[in-house]
Parts: structure tokens; sequence; C-alpha cells
């Protein structure tokens, strides 16, 4: 199966990328040769005008000669720009990457933050609603314990100590449902 790649020895090439990077190597050379020989033509029709001897083309050959100069000149201070453009473009670049990591490490935390407040917060309602539970179970433990205390109060068959026991149950569910408020 060609999956495009190519294995020499320890290394691979994308054969796909390393085409495109050969062409626009291959433009930017070709690029640079026409203007370098641009350059040479321009240099060589101006030495042939040179040596036309008359003063007014004399004249018109050293304007263009300074022409020519500043116009390379202007070309070296753009170039110049240019690569401090590229240079600021990169470290902005670096920081735009290293603002999105940072955004990202934030959102996880933020996201973990949320989870966690809701794991507690389920805590918290689970214990109060466990809490209240318990409660009305112990009123209602109460509430039973005191109709039996008020039928074995009726009856007289029950001693007083019979009482008593029920008495400090009661008491004590009561103590209980105190601590738990």
């Amino acid at each position: 199966m060609d999956d495009g790649i190519l294995h020499v020895g320890d290394r691979s090439v994308d054969r796909i990328k390393s085409g495109l990077f050969l062409y626009y190597l291959a433009r930017a050379h070709e690029r640079a040769k026409n203007r370098d020989l641009r350059h040479r033509k321009t240099e060589l029709a101006v030495k042939k005008l040179g040596r036309l001897n008359t003063p007014v083309i004399r004249k018109h050959i050293d304007r263009l000669s300074g022409n020519l100069q500043e116009a390379l000149t202007r070309e070296q201070e753009i170039q110049a720009h240019q690569k401090s453009e590229e240079g600021v473009h990169t470290t902005l670049k670096h920081r735009i990457t290293s603002l999105e990591s940072k955004l990202g490490r934030y959102l996880d935390t933020q996201e973990q933050r949320k989870k966690r407040i809701q794991e507690l917060e389920h805590k918290i309602t689970t214990k109060f609603q466990t809490k209240r539970e318990m409660i009305a179970h112990l009123r209602e433990d109460i509430k039973k314990l005191t109709k039996l205390y008020h039928q074995l109060k009726k009856d007289k068959k029950h001693s007083t100590e019979d009482l008593l026991r029920v008495a400090r149950k009661i008491q004590a569910l009561q103590d209980k449902i105190r601590l738990l408020h």
C-alpha cells in the first residue's frame, strides 16, 4: 500500500509535502536568478549608455544610476522590514499558542471545579435529606412510644418501672432529635 511516504534509511519523507516544498524552492530560486539577471542587464545598459559621451546623456545616466541605486536600497529596506514583520508574526503565533494552552487548562480546571461543587452540593443535599428522614423517623417512634406510654398508664396492669423505661426511651429519642438539629 502506497501511503505517500518514502522510507530512506532511518528517515521517512512525505512525498506530497516534499514535492510542494521543492516546487516553491525552485520558484524562489528562479525569481532570484531572474532578479540578478535583470540587475546585470540594467548595469550593462547603463555602462553602454555611459560610453556615449554627450553631457545631456551623461546627466540622464547619472540620474538613472541614482534612481537604480535608490530602488536597490528601498528593496533592501523592504526585505529587512519583511524579516522583522515575520519575526513579529512568529512571536505572536507563539503567544497565541501559549494563550490557547493556558485557556484550555483554565477551562479544564473550571470544569473540574464545577463538577466538584456539584458533588459537594449533592452530598450536602443527601446529608440533609437523610437527616430529615432520620428526624421524621425518630418523631414517629416518639409518637408510638407516647401512645404506648398512655396505654400502659390506662391499663394499670404494668409496673411503674415499665412506665419509666418507656419515658426514658422517649426522652432519649427527644435528646437525639435535639442533637441532630
